[in-house]
Formats: structure tokens, C-alpha cells, sequence
């Protein structure tokens, strides 16, 4: 009985040893885990600051070497603005790192804002920090020394410059270009060339020019007869040819007397006797030259060029003048010549010039695409607000500051709501290209009870003006909607039928509502879906949207 009762002891003394061995080690492990765990704070070098001055934010964030740490980047930090982000600063405690990532924040608007927590990753693990309130102060001015003025009323200004100049000057600069080409090319007189001098001068005094070239080569010094012979029987029939108009270079020497012979005997060239029998003794020598190598003695020749040149100038003596129908004739050919003149000239410079443009309108194209060119050419509702500089202004109190191609225009219209007991201030600005469709609109309101604002309301209303307005087919959808600049607020967006000149054209539309207690803002934009530049403009409107919520 008694072994048995030790038995029994011992064995609950055993199981008691196990659960405590088994605390002891939960209870270390839990303290390890705990002493592992990362670390995560975040301070700040000062609780308030002026407008505009800078907060430094310091996340101090104590791990492991081999862990992986992420630190917030970008604008996380809104309603604050981010100034800089500074390098990160590690320092090794113990079997640790520590690691200070710093950032300079500030704000433009005065009052309690509040840091957001940031998310810190950890080996792809989130952590977070603390909210942090901060304060920020008005500028105080002593208005004993500063004097107060009244606001100035709304003042006209000037639109911008366009860049009409520059491309005037590249206009001007291309027409010079054409220009010289031009005078280059067709209008600015070449130099003459001997050949063609001689090739524009009469038969008559072609032949006396080429006789006496003749006279002063050096194929007789040469002993070179044959090409003499040739050449001065080849002046001579070639001027029969021209002026008399007689068949003479593919003439033998009888068959080109025969027909002079013939000429005189009608009376149609009334030569001497010696004149022919002379050229006929000529050309037979000639022959004689070319065929029996014969070598006339330099005397000789020179008879026979004296012979020639008779020849020509009294052929030239006795040709019968032109009637009136050849003068006529002569007369309509040299115009007709002109005017072929002027015509290619003409041509020519159409072809260059648009050879010009086209080239440089294909240039245009490829840089600036086709669609762009044809609206620069033929002029788009919207292009020129991508080209002109854009507006920068705070419309309505409470204020939306806004980049806009023109600037907005206060309407003189009052809506239903104006009228009531509610509505304390109220202003609406607008510019719109109704051809286009294209629409900025702001409507700002202040009611007289600081009241939480029905933002559906407010959106309906502005969609039922969208119907007034001639919209159908509007589809919804609605979405949160945050400023650059942290303001938070309701975007209402969809497609419609706008109505232009009596026609219905799909577009799209975009409202934007925010909302405070007894304040409420709203921001409508219009535009076609075949407007090419309607995107780009509005997406830079909505990027540059900055809210005031206080008067």
C-alpha cells in the first residue's frame, strides 16, 4: 500500500516538473519574440509653425540588419506638404540597427492639422505610426504700421501674346527661300557661251562670224586642207539652207548650181553669172580637196575663201524682203516664244513652291502628327487652348484656385436657390465653346447656417443644369476625389449627348463637388468625344484644382 501511494506521488511529482518546464519555456520564448520585434515611433522638432515654415518629421524604426525596410515616399503626408525627403541615417546599437529617415513637411493654411500615420514595411510587413497634431499660425500684422486697403474690383487684362510673329518670320523666311531659288533657277541670266552667241545670231552673220574663225585656225599650217575645204563649203551651204532655203548639204556640187541656176532663171535669186560659175569652181576644188587629196596653194585659198564670202553677201544682197505675212508670221512665232517662256516659267515656279510646302507640311505632319496639322491649316474650337498660355486665378469665396485656358467669367444669372433664406454668398464662373461643346463651369455657395451640406443634392442640381441645357443619355458614376493638395471631395463623371447647332454629339462630363459646414463648391466640365485636345485640357484643369474651405 505504501509502495503504491509513492508510485503515485512520484508520478505527479514528474508532471508537475513537465507543465513547469513548459511555462518557463513559453514564457522565454514569448520574451525573445517580444525582444525581436521591430520598433516603430515617429517625433516631430516642433509642435506650431508659421505659415510656410518647415516641420521635420524624424521615423525612427529599430530592427535586425537583415531586415527589410520601406520608408513612406511621396505626398503620404497630406493635408501637409512634403518639402524634401532627406538621406536615411543608420546607426548599429548592440546586435541592431537603428534607422532616422527625416522629412521636411510644412503648410500654407493656417489652423490644427494633424500628420497622418505612416505606414512603414518590414520585411513586407506593415507597420504604422501615431497621428501627430501641429499647429499652424497666421502671420501677425500690426495694422498700426501696415495700413489696410480696400479690395480692388475685378480688373481687365490683357490675352497673352500669341506666337504670330515667329511664325510670320518663318513665313517670310520660306518666301525668300522660294525667291532666290526662283531667280536662280529661271529669272537670273546665264552667261553666254560662244556656241550659243554664234547660234543666236542671223544665218548672214553667222556665216561671216564662222569664215573668219576659219581664216584664223591652223588647219593650213597643219597642211590640214581637207577639214578647210570642209568646214568653208559646209558655212556656205548651211547658210543657202537657212536663208535661201534650198536643200544644199546633202547636194553634190552640180545638183546645188543647178538649183541656184534655177532660181535666177525664175527670178527668185538673181545672182550674177560670175557669182555662180565662181562658187561652182570653188566647190569643184573643194571636191578635188577631199576626194584627190589635192593641196591648193595658200594663194588659192585664200581666193576661194574671198569667193565664199562674195558668195554669201550677195546672196544676202539679192534675197527678196519679207512680205507682210512672213514679217506677221516672224512676229506671232517670237510672241508665241515669249509666252511659252513665261508659261514654263510659271510652271516651274508652281511646281518648286509646291514642292516646298508639301515637303514642309509633310515634315509638320511626321513631328506634330496629321491631326494636329490639318487643325493648325483648317483652325479647331480647342486647339489653341494647348497653344496659348493658360490662366492661373482663385474664383468665389470660399476660393477654388484653378489653370484654365481663358479666364472664367462671373455671371449675372441668379439660380432658384439665390432667392431663398438660405444662401448667405453665391457666385458663378463660366467660359464655354459652344460650337465645341467644351465647358468650365464653378459655382460656389456659402450658407447663412454653418449646416452639413447634402452633397447628392448639390450634384443633382447640377445635372438637372446639364439638362436644361439641351444634355441627354447622361450616365452616372461617382467616386472619391482628392486634390493635389489633400482636399478631399465627391467626382461624378459619365458620358452624355450634348446638343450642338440642333445636333446631338456624344461627350463626356465631370463634376466635382466638395463640401464643409455651410460651404459647398462645385467644378462641371463639358466635352465632345471627338475632340483630340479636349483630354489633354481637361486633365490639366483637374491637376491644378486648389481648395479653400474658409472665408
Amino acid at each position: 500500500m505504501k509502495q503504491a501511494e509513492l508510485q503515485i506521488i512520484n508520478g505527479f511529482n514528474d508532471q508537475l516538473k513537465v507543465v513547469v518546464l513548459t511555462f518557463l519555456l513559453i514564457c522565454f520564448s514569448t520574451m525573445g519574440f517580444a525582444q525581436s520585434e521591430p520598433q516603430v515611433s515617429a517625433t516631430v522638432d516642433t509642435f506650431q509653425i508659421k505659415i510656410g515654415e518647415e516641420i521635420k518629421l524624424n521615423i525612427r524604426v529599430e530592427a535586425d540588419s537583415t531586415d527589410l525596410v520601406i520608408f513612406p515616399e511621396g505626398q503620404s503626408f497630406s493635408p501637409l506638404e512634403t518639402i524634401e525627403s532627406y538621406p536615411t541615417d543608420t546607426t548599429v546599437i548592440g546586435s541592431k540597427y537603428q534607422l532616422i529617415k527625416k522629412y521636411g513637411l510644412t503648410q500654407f493654411d493656417s489652423g490644427f492639422w494633424y500628420i497622418p500615420p505612416q505606414r512603414i514595411s518590414i520585411n513586407e510587413k506593415p507597420f504604422f505610426t501615431d497621428s501627430i497634431a501641429v499647429r499652424v499660425n497666421d502671420v501677425v500684422v500690426d495694422t498700426t504700421k501696415q495700413a489696410m486697403y480696400e479690395i480692388k474690383p475685378l480688373m481687365g487684362v490683357k490675352k497673352p501674346k500669341s506666337n504670330w510673329l515667329q511664325w510670320l518670320l518663318i513665313g517670310l523666311g520660306v518666301l525668300l527661300v522660294l525667291a532666290v531659288l526662283i531667280y536662280f533657277l529661271f529669272l537670273k541670266k546665264k552667261p553666254e557661251t560662244e556656241e550659243e552667241r554664234i547660234a543666236n545670231l542671223t544665218p548672214f552673220d553667222r556665216a561671216l562670224e564662222k569664215l573668219k574663225k576659219l581664216e584664223a585656225s591652223q588647219y593650213l599650217i597643219r597642211s590640214e586642207h581637207k577639214k578647210y575645204y570642209s568646214e568653208l563649203t559646209d558655212i556656205v551651204r548651211v547658210y543657202i539652207e537657212e536663208d535661201v532655203h534650198v536643200s544644199a548639204m546633202e547636194s553634190t556640187t552640180d545638183e546645188l548650181i543647178a538649183k541656184l541656176e534655177m532660181l535666177r532663171e525664175a527670178d527668185k535669186l538673181p545672182l550674177e553669172n560670175e557669182t555662180i560659175v565662181n562658187f561652182k569652181q570653188v566647190l569643184q576644188t573643194a571636191d578635188l580637196v577631199k576626194f584627190a587629196r589635192l593641196k591648193p596653194a595658200e594663194v588659192q585659198v585664200k581666193t576661194d575663201t574671198t569667193m565664199i564670202e562674195q558668195v554669201v553677201t550677195q546672196t544676202k544682197e539679192v534675197l527678196p524682203e519679207e512680205t507682210e505675212d512672213e514679217k506677221l508670221a516672224d512676229e506671232f512665232y517670237a510672241k508665241e516664244m515669249t509666252k511659252k517662256k513665261r508659261r514654263r516659267i510659271i510652271r516651274n515656279t508652281a511646281i518648286i513652291s509646291t514642292t516646298v510646302l508639301v515637303i514642309a507640311g509633310f515634315i509638320y505632319s511626321y513631328i506634330n502628327g496629321f491631326q494636329k496639322t490639318y487643325d493648325t491649316v483648317f483652325g479647331h474650337p480647342t486647339k489653341p487652348f494647348l497653344d496659348n498660355e493658360w490662366v492661373n486665378s482663385t474664383y468665389g469665396a470660399p476660393g477654388i484656385a484653378l489653370s484654365t485656358p481663358e479666364v472664367l467669367v462671373r455671371q449675372d444669372s441668379v439660380s432658384v436657390a439665390a432667392v431663398s433664406d438660405e444662401i448667405k454668398q453665391e457666385g458663378t464662373f463660366l467660359h464655354e465653346v459652344k460650337d465645341a461643346a467644351f465647358k468650365v463651369s464653378l459655382h460656389s455657395v456659402v450658407y447663412k447656417e454653418p449646416k452639413e451640406v447634402d452633397i447628392p443634392k448639390v450634384v443633382e442640381k447640377a445635372i438637372k443644369e446639364l439638362e436644361n441645357e439641351g444634355a441627354q443619355n447622361i450616365l452616372t458614376k461617382s467616386e472619391k476625389f482628392n486634390t493635389s493638395g489633400g482636399a478631399e471631395g465627391l467626382k461624378t463623371h459619365g458620358s452624355a449627348s450634348f446638343k450642338i447647332n440642333d445636333e446631338m454629339v456624344n461627350g463626356e462630363y465631370a463634376i466635382f463637388t466638395f463640401a464643409a459646414q455651410g460651404v459647398s463648391q462645385q467644378l462641371v466640365l463639358t466635352w465632345t468625344d471627338d475632340d483630340p485636345y479636349a483630354p489633354e485640357i481637361v486633365e490639366r484643369i483637374i491637376n491644378s484644382i486648389e481648395l479653400k474651405t474658409t472665408i
